[in-house]
């Protein structure tokens, strides 16, 4: 599950880590980079290696998790899992027909960057318009795309969380090293205002912000909860998947340790059969924002996928000057507790306000 191994070169040493996806995530590999460069700087400095306190095992995570999935807390949010289950949504236009045996482990990539500039735009000044956060913003401009593409109106994409949601108050996981991860759908309606990037951000938003436990329930809900506690079948795969992994500056900042530009090879293996047809992962690194996606170029052509990620981009700048301009901020419907409020009830107590 763990393997590490000590390059000494003529340009530097190189220390290369390699742990199985089944016992760290993202948020547990920041947890270990951290501790090892605290380690490493104390020990160069003949300290004793002093780590903080341990948090709660995985181990009784993983029990507490077992008996959560069959409470009446987390049966609740049923009705929402089937809401986004039914709703009908785009299909993704194949340009080569699907067969039995049609390849899917072979991938292409295509990516695009901001310049250092424009992310510290993005990171800085774009969120305060509508209180949200990067995800928000990177995820309207891939759904906008996705839409225009498509031709629909609606879009199911299985969003990828860091699972470490407080669903068990009692437990203590913040430093506690495991695989975390959520997946979960999420149903994004733009209707018919899709050209009117201040409303697809907030619908965006609201969709993401009224997601029970950021999604945390819906794998627990589908492989853990007994079926006779349950009457949804969680029948239905999104083609597309978004993941964005933050902000990497913080390790760069270190010391000891800074990431290597060398390559460290395939860390999937091409017998693995994906779920998701198309992926798209964001990251900031370098202090620049580095958006990927990913293809079988089974099904779909290079140019088309490059014109794709080209709207992405596109649409990710228009959705970027339009909320850096704005001078005066607007709050949207998940800031309100209130899960019968509308759009067309918060624009009237909003204009009644500006009344008074």
């Amino acid at each position: 599950l763990l393997h590490a191994a000590w390059f000494k070169t003529l340009t530097g040493d190189y220390l290369f880590l390699a742990i199985h996806h089944l016992v760290v995530d993202g948020v547990a590999w920041r947890i270990l980079l951290e501790d090892l460069s605290a380690g490493y700087q104390q020990a160069s400095s003949g300290q004793v290696i002093q780590l903080p306190p341990k948090t709660d095992s995985y181990q009784v995570y993983a029990r507490r998790i077992q008996e959560y999935a069959q409470s009446s807390r987390l049966i609740r949010e049923e009705a929402y899992w089937r809401t986004v289950e039914e709703q009908q949504a785009a299909e993704l236009p194949y340009e080569m027909p699907l067969h039995e045996n049609t390849d899917f482990s072979r991938r292409d990539s295509i990516r695009f960057s901001l310049s250092a500039a424009n992310t510290a735009v993005l990171l800085q000044n774009v969120n305060h318009a509508y209180g949200t956060d990067t995800q928000d913003i990177l995820l309207t401009a891939a759904s906008l795309a996705i839409c225009e593409w498509t031709g629909g109106s609606k879009l199911r994409i299985a969003m990828e969380g860091h699972g470490r949601e407080h669903i068990l108050p009692e437990l203590d996981i913040s430093r506690t090293v495991g695989w975390f991860t959520s997946m979960y759908p999420a149903l994004i309606s733009f209707e018919n205002h899709r050209d009117e990037l201040g409303t697809a951000v907030k619908t965006v938003k609201d969709t993401l912000g009224r997601i029970p436990n950021k999604g945390v329930g819906y794998g627990i809900l589908k492989y853990l909860t007994h079926p006779e506690n349950k009457s949804i079948a969680f029948s239905k795969t999104p083609d597309i998947s978004f993941n964005y992994l933050g902000q990497f500056n913080d390790i760069e900042r270190q010391d000891s340790f800074r990431p290597s530009s060398l390559g460290s090879g395939k860390d999937i293996t091409h017998t693995w059969k994906r779920e998701q047809i198309i992926e798209m992962s964001a990251m900031t690194a370098d202090k620049k924002l580095h958006f990927n996606l990913s293809y079988p170029p089974a099904i779909f052509h290079r140019n088309t996928m490059e014109q794709l990620i080209n709207r992405i981009e596109h649409f990710l700048r228009d959705i970027m000057k339009h909320c850096a301009g704005k001078q005066k901020a607007e709050k949207t419907l998940s800031d309100f507790s209130s899960q019968s409020l509308t759009a067309e009830d918060l624009d009237s107590i909003s204009s009644l306000v500006e009344e008074l």
